[in-house]
């Protein structure tokens, strides 16, 4: 991955290439009644025919792999 933006404490915009795929992963720390909240975007663009027909399924695992990758992330911090 390449780091494309970097907001020190505020957010980091990271970018891939894999094969027909090029993610972009986005975090985003807001300062929230004493805490931090984490937001985690994946964007995916696509080429090519069969990554198009693919790309509902994709959305529907990269959510679920996002929601897992949130909850380890919450508790390695908090421990």
């Amino acid at each position: 991955m390449e780091l494309v933006e970097f907001e020190p404490g505020r957010r980091i915009v990271a970018r891939s290439e894999m094969g027909n795929m090029k993610p972009t992963v986005t975090h985003v720390f807001e300062a929230a009644d004493g805490t931090t909240s984490v937001t985690r975007r994946i964007q995916i663009e696509t080429s090519g025919l069969m990554m198009m027909l693919m790309k509902p399924m994709m959305k529907m695992m990269v959510r679920r792999r996002n929601l897992g990758f949130i909850a380890n992330l919450k508790r390695v911090l908090e421990t």
